[in-house]
């Protein structure tokens, strides 16, 4: 992706949810808002490709290798590039070097698209260079390089062709200078995952060494060379084991700059027990008081006129006496009106 591609992406996600006129609280979070539904969409991407364990069995080698190694949506995509190479056809120029893609039907191919493309081979079929350039502007092999890989019987894409960021390794395998977002360091940290990480491949080791006598003597031999290993290399503890009393444990002093490596996490999805607020989230010069209130009587801001000590009672409007609302008597409600329940009986005897 080019600069300017990147920079028209990250506008276009921005403006969905932003507002011109927002405060910098307000920018702060509908961006991490927007942060968690970004890491949300991945992981269940993530998830849909360990669910997929179908094993690939048509379209040749080449997408059953590419099955194995692009996620689900560039896998779509790579099938489609595969369908499209098979209205061409391949000619040898140089043997081993130079091939020409030519379209069966021209007439099919669009005014703006060629019909021929020039493919060389570079490095034994390690590199290809050709005039589509559809791999160095979207990262995928363009069908005129399939086709040349079909009829010379490559049965993997090469790797300098396979781009990480397609693959389903992606947030697995990083250079050291993003290593901070790899996605399985945060859990190294965590109280839990070494214990049963540790704990699971100790069962699977003990399930294996109990099949027979030789195995049995093996693995008891691979226990004391593991358990001298790490004789003094435990001794250190970090009191994030299960095991450690959090009163023997020193935990380092660590600096600002040291604290936390990792970005800011997004906020929980699931809103909290409680009442929520509804009202929107204020600036500053926006959180202004309430008005007071005072007593029409006596202009006291603790109380109102009802409520004060000094007002005449002769004022106060004597309360209304009940009246039923079903005979318009005074002294009783509609409840224990005997007229009313009356009706009603009359009423019920006929729908019976």
């Amino acid at each position: 992706m080019i600069s300017t591609q990147r920079s028209e992406s990250a506008n276009h996600m921005l403006k969905n949810i932003l507002s011109p006129g927002c405060t910098l609280r307000q920018f702060l979070d509908q961006y991490m808002k927007m942060q968690y539904i970004r890491d949300e969409d991945e992981n269940y991407e993530e998830r849909r490709n360990k669910l997929n364990v179908k094993k690939m069995t048509v379209g040749g080698p080449l997408v059953v290798h590419a099955h194995k190694v692009y996620t689900l949506k560039v896998f779509a995509l790579f099938c489609d590039l595969k369908e499209e190479s098979e209205f061409y056809r391949a000619t040898e120029v140089v043997q081993g070097k130079h091939y020409v893609a030519e379209h069966y039907d021209l007439n099919r191919v669009q005014r703006w698209c060629k019909g021929k493309y020039e493919v060389e081979v570079v490095e034994r079929g390690g590199k290809y260079i050709y005039e589509c350039g559809l791999f160095e502007h979207f990262g995928l092999p363009c069908s005129h390089i399939l086709r040349v890989m079909i009829s010379t019987g490559v049965q993997q894409i090469p790797g300098d062709m396979v781009l990480q960021r397609w693959t389903k390794q992606a947030r697995h395998l990083l250079p050291e200078e993003l290593a901070q977002y790899r996605k399985d360091n945060p859990a190294l940290m965590a109280q839990t995952y070494r214990h049963s990480s540790l704990m699971l491949k100790a069962l699977h080791l003990v399930e294996m060494g109990d099949s027979n006598a030789e195995s049995h003597t093996i693995a008891m031999q691979i226990l004391d060379n593991g358990i001298e290993s790490l004789h003094e290399v435990a001794k250190k503890k970090d009191g994030l084991g299960l095991g450690h009393p959090q009163a023997e444990v020193q935990l380092p002093i660590l600096d600002g700059d040291q604290m936390d490596n990792f970005p800011e996490r997004a906020p929980k999805r699931k809103k909290e027990r409680g009442r929520p607020s509804n009202k929107r989230s204020k600036a500053g010069h926006e959180k202004l008081t309430r008005r007071p209130r005072f007593c029409s009587v006596c202009r006291s801001n603790k109380h109102t006129m009802q409520n004060c000590p000094d007002r005449d009672p002769a004022t106060k409007k004597a309360r209304r006496p009940p009246t039923c609302s079903g005979c318009g008597v005074n002294g009783h409600t509609v409840d224990r009106c005997g007229v009313n329940q009356q009706r009603l009986a009359a009423t019920e005897y006929m729908f019976l």
